[in-house]
């Protein structure tokens, strides 16, 4: 069983090279729920990951952004964490973007294959407003380095990668909130239908414990600073 992961935080994300967050430590609980050995994660670009996904090896992606299409297509187990999907410039630019006609006739750079690309098509943007990196981060240098004035994608994760890269995330405006995307595991049909199901089950177990709800807390207080 392959479970494949992508630095997201504070979902996923590396500390002295550990991978640390909440997605991170509630597969770990899971599992032992689950009475399991702990699979090893792969690290990689969500590109890479989703071409590669209808393989036969059995293999589940996360965290992973459950919208209708895929929870159509994959078997999806959801757990409580979010993506706030936006649009950001520096404050500099503030000024250029107070309508979504500016918006729209501006470059902006996402991550390719994203549900953030489709979610600004859905809402009238087009193919050629966008300017593509193979991950978060190759995006966020791109938009620090001027190639284009406007990034989108998780908001946390950008302000994460922007300050990996050396610079103030108090710099960064986000311009407009587009989306929050329910976040979970998705795994592929070389998975056994027992294991989804005995994975869902432990999962709410582990949700709904004290240990669950207090991990929640750990990453999503109000008053936490996150990665």
């Amino acid at each position: 069983m392959l479970f494949i992961t992508e630095h997201v935080p504070p979902l996923v994300y590396p500390e002295k090279g550990v991978l640390k967050g909440y997605s991170i430590e509630l597969a770990k609980a899971v599992w032992d729920k689950m009475n399991i050995a702990k699979p090893n994660f792969r690290v990689q670009p969500w590109a890479r990951s989703i071409k590669y996904f209808n393989s036969k090896t059995p293999t589940c992606l996360f965290p992973a952004s459950l919208t209708t299409s895929r929870c159509k297509k994959y078997r999806c187990v959801a757990f409580p964490a979010s993506y706030k999907i936006g649009i950001l410039a520096h404050k500099k630019d503030k000024a250029r973007f107070i309508t979504d006609a500016q918006l729209k006739q501006s470059r902006i750079i996402t991550a390719r294959l994203s549900s953030t690309m489709k979610i600004l098509i859905q809402l009238g943007f087009s193919e050629k407003n966008f300017d593509y990196g193979s991950t978060v981060h190759a995006c966020v240098k791109k938009f620090a380095k001027g190639r284009a004035p406007l990034i989108t994608g998780d908001v946390a994760s950008i302000l994460y990668n922007y300050a990996s890269i050396g610079k103030k995330r108090s710099n960064l405006y986000v311009i407009k909130n587009i989306a929050t995307l329910q976040q979970g595991f998705i795994f592929n049909n070389a998975v056994p239908q027992s294991y989804v199901l005995a994975f869902k089950k432990a999962l709410t177990t582990v949700v709904n414990s004290k240990k669950g709800k207090a991990l929640h807390r750990a990453y999503f207080s109000l008053n936490k600073p996150h990665p």
